[in-house]
């Protein structure tokens, strides 16, 4: 559920409330998310294009990106996971959702790198990897599959090695990897989980146990870090925490991704459009 769904369309861009926080000095020794406390921006966008179709999400994220430049960032899923973790609810970090630089891109791994040969894998991205504003507005621009941005054999192949479409190379972890950090990791990363894995993952509610457990939240998290402490907060009266996937019944032959959103109702959901309303943090450490 996106922002304008529960309070219709801001007049104005939001700002972020300047509250005290409930994070000691301990906490905040991981700069990149004491940076994304103290000067995190949230840009929001429901641009129509002159075609009539809704591109907030590709303004939205380029607004961030200019903003945060090339020393800064825009807030991927673990980042903003870290950060709920040391505000108060009534921060708007808790207020409104967010769409998060974190992506879920899948298909076949045909040299069977990850999975066996021919089978279907999913790639958690995060801080930014296929999906730039630019490729998405192509994406909807030549048409969209299950509202994802489809996607070239040869995108989704230089991936699973790791290379991403500006040339820049990321490390790719699996979910036995991630087990065995401590700590948030760098921005940019990926987690590679069998698809079907991913795809038999209950879509919905989830006790502690469960959500602690799952694969899928544990690649959205980016590993272990935080997320005793966020479903603690998050959680709702009945003691559940959401996870939601669109992966039931789509075929991984097509290869496809779609950005992920972290909800202040309903947790982690990857149901979120591309061609919808976008609302991101981005981090200048330029004093912007």
């Amino acid at each position: 559920m996106k922002l304008d769904d529960v309070f219709g369309t801001p007049e104005k861009p939001l700002e972020e409330k300047k509250l005290e926080t409930i994070a000691s000095v301990e906490s905040l020794k991981d700069k990149r998310i004491a940076d994304l406390l103290a000067l995190g921006k949230t840009f929001y966008s429901n641009k129509i294009d002159s075609d009539g179709r809704l591109v907030g999400v590709p303004d939205a994220l380029r607004q961030a990106l200019a903003y945060a430049g090339k020393d800064g960032f825009v807030a991927s899923m673990p980042e903003m996971i870290a950060v709920k973790c040391l505000v108060g609810k009534e921060h708007d970090f808790w207020n409104y959702g967010r769409d998060v630089n974190s992506e879920e891109d899948f298909g076949i791994d045909k040299k069977g790198l990850w999975v066996k040969k021919g089978e279907g894998v999913l790639v958690v991205l995060h801080g930014g990897g296929i999906l730039t504003p630019g490729r998405i507005e192509n994406a909807i621009n030549e048409g969209l599959v299950d509202r994802s941005a489809k996607y070239t054999k040869k995108e989704f192949d230089n991936l699973l090695e790791g290379k991403l479409p500006s040339g820049e190379t990321i490390k790719l972890y699996t979910l036995d990897d991630l087990k065995k950090e401590t700590k948030i990791l760098e921005h940019n990363f990926g987690v590679v989980i069998p698809y079907e894995s991913a795809q038999t993952t209950d879509s919905g509610w989830h006790t502690k146990n469960e959500f602690l457990s799952n694969p899928l939240v544990i690649a959205r998290n980016g590993g272990l870090d935080n997320l005793e402490a966020y479903f603690d907060k998050a959680k709702h009266s009945d003691g559940t925490v959401s996870n939601f996937h669109p992966f039931e019944g789509r075929s991984p032959n097509q290869a496809q991704g779609r950005l992920v959103y972290l909800d202040n109702l309903y947790g982690l959901d990857g149901n979120n459009l591309i061609d919808n309303v976008g609302l991101f943090v981005g981090v200048s450490t330029e004093g912007n």
